[in-house]
């Protein structure tokens, strides 16, 4: 069974939303709007984004406190100051980093205006909408926002060292809580609502400059997260509700020892018992504002690296299968057609291949890792693909930027470059690697912002293995005029400028149902 797909020649950015240019500290859904009319200036009809979902440890997005959740903080205060629910003249703002992002001077100078915002809102007594908002959103949302309200109860400490019954969730306890705050947890509710009201608009922006929005949908959640805490029987959890075994990956030629991610793994058997309801909820309410959803560790879905939680790194791990086909089938039944993207990164098996290739969803290929390998017949080269249905980067946002790689590259791998490009120069390396993407058959060409902008390595994003000092990186600017012209003109040369711009052209149909 085979989902149709049929994808234009297009190219975009790989920007992280947070990341943005915007007045309060961090990127916001105003910024988001501003930043697809830029891209429409420069020609790109696709944006890739990173989870939008609450960051958990080290601020990272694919360690999210929720699987369902939008991070809060996104909220545009310039939006909320528009519907009047929000003076027009705030106080000054504090003075906020330009060029990185200080999650906690961002939350200590948005959450009283939210709160503010709140109480306007209370007052109004507009409660129509919300409610209609929350019944549809139930079956996530009470639960997320008593999980957020423990979490600042318990000053931010996981839930596994909640009070035994706050970490067992008994009934008597959190009807009490229910009583006790239920303002706060309508406030936390409310923010929901507010940030899927923003986006919504981004999608709708979108969607008026023929911009495709990519979602990712992580295969892990976080252990510290509302989903984990409120569905312990689909997780490999002990008795005292503490994973058993792991994830991450094998050693490998970067890492001998392998990497321990510290994501519990699922009990396939309850989600297929329960129909993988948790997965559908999960890519229906992605599906609401994304027209593609890249699965970040595809290659999870058909087996998974299982390491024993007590193993200090990855080398104990075991590989074990998992249902991935089923999940596809069932969602194809529910969908009709699977608007996905693989991250198939990693160590790949003829399993992984065939898994994605059964259910026509396109793989991805990152340029740097082919130039890398000093090897012409590399399959991330362009000149070797063997299939049109690929998404092709000069990077992705674990890599270092294209001037930052080019500036550390060892002698042969310079040298492999340059007789590849016959070019020296490193802005016009970087440049080269832009074009290599762009000006290959794959359908989807995407480049990062700091590749756009030739930033050098204090602009990216995730150093994998490093604990501290990612994900605070923010753009000072956007691309010039003139720079947008060139990209326009070059997309042009390379026929990804889509000669119909509708989201019917997708995969034939607008939205699955």
């Amino acid at each position: 069974m085979k989902a149709p797909l049929s994808l234009d020649r297009r190219y975009g950015w790989l920007v992280h939303l947070p990341c943005l240019p915007a007045p309060d500290g961090i990127g916001d859904f105003a910024a988001a709007t501003q930043l697809i009319d830029v891209l429409q200036a420069a020609g790109a009809t696709l944006w890739q984004l990173l989870p939008l979902h609450p960051p958990g440890y080290g601020n990272s997005p694919y360690a999210a406190f929720s699987a369902f959740a939008l991070d809060p903080l996104l909220i545009s205060i310039q939006w909320l100051q528009a519907s009047e629910l929000l003076p027009s003249a705030l106080p000054a703002s504090p003075l906020l980093p330009k060029n990185r992002i200080d999650v906690t001077a961002v939350a200590q100078w948005k959450y009283p205006l939210f709160r503010e915002a709140y109480e306007r809102w209370r007052y109004r007594g507009e409660r129509t909408a919300f409610e209609r908002f929350y019944e549809q959103e139930r079956f996530w949302l009470e639960d997320f926002t008593l999980f957020w309200l423990l979490k600042q109860l318990h000053d931010q400490q996981p839930w596994d060292q909640w009070e035994p019954e706050a970490r067992n969730r008994e009934e008597s306890f959190l009807r009490k809580l229910k009583r006790a705050y239920a303002q706060q947890l309508e406030f936390f509710a409310f923010l929901q609502w507010i940030a899927a009201q923003q986006l919504d608009r981004v999608r709708h922006r979108a969607r008026q400059a023929g911009v495709l929005l990519i979602g990712d949908l992580p295969l892990f959640v976080a252990y510290d997260s509302a989903d984990v805490w409120v569905y312990p029987h689909l997780f490999k959890l002990d008795r005292h509700k503490r994973p058993t075994v792991v994830a991450g990956v094998p050693p490998d030629y970067f890492s001998p020892t392998g990497q321990r991610w510290g994501n519990p793994h699922y009990r396939w058997q309850y989600h297929r018992r329960e129909r993988f309801q948790w997965w559908t909820r999960r890519l229906r309410r992605l599906l609401q504002w994304f027209d593609y959803v890249r699965i970040d560790h595809f290659r999870g879905l058909a087996a998974v690296w299982e390491i024993p939680a007590s193993a200090p790194d990855a080398r104990t791990g075991r590989w074990v299968r998992t249902p991935g086909a089923s999940l596809f089938r069932h969602w194809l039944r529910t969908f009709k057609t699977l608007p996905l993207l693989a991250e198939d990164l990693g160590t790949i098996t003829p399993d992984v291949i065939k898994l994605r290739e059964r259910f026509g969803i396109p793989g991805m290929k990152v340029l740097q890792f082919g130039l890398e390998s000093t090897d012409p017949a590399h399959p991330f080269l362009p000149q070797n693909f063997d299939s049109p249905l690929v998404v092709f980067y000069t990077g992705t946002h674990d890599n270092d930027t294209a001037v930052g790689w080019l500036q550390k590259i060892n002698p042969s791998t310079r040298q492999f470059v340059r007789a590849l490009a016959q070019r020296d120069d490193l802005l016009s390396l970087a440049e080269w690697m832009i074009d290599q993407v762009l000006f290959s058959t794959a359908r989807f060409a995407i480049i990062p912002l700091q590749d756009i902008l030739h930033l050098a390595s204090d602009a990216r994003l995730n150093t994998p293995g490093r604990a501290e000092g990612n994900w605070v990186f923010r753009f000072a600017a956007l691309p010039s005029p003139d720079r947008l012209s060139q990209l326009k003109h070059k997309s042009f040369l390379a026929n990804r400028l889509p000669t119909v711009t509708s989201h019917q052209t997708r995969l034939g149909r607008t939205r699955p149902l």
